[in-house]
């Protein structure tokens, strides 16, 4: 991953921005540290879903019995 620093990030904006838009993130950095990362907006496609993986570990909890609105109320004391 392309690392970057705030200031290059502030001259070169929009080329940054659309490197990201083409699916290349980039780490930004502070006197060399990481401070945050730019990265392309991943949309889903209509009718997909979580990824494979993620639906596989949903599927994967542990089903319960109880109604959430009474953990809630129970939870606060009501």
């Amino acid at each position: 991953m392309k690392t970057i620093s705030i200031r290059e990030l502030h001259l070169f904006t929009g080329r940054l921005v659309r490197r990201a838009g083409n699916r290349e993130s980039m780490v930004i950095t502070d006197h060399g540290k990481p401070i945050a990362t730019l990265q392309p907006y991943m949309r889903l496609q209509p009718g997909r879903g979580f990824t494979p993986d993620h639906e596989k570990w949903v599927s994967s909890l542990r089903r319960i019995s109880v109604d959430s609105a009474d953990l809630i109320a129970e939870d606060r004391g009501g």
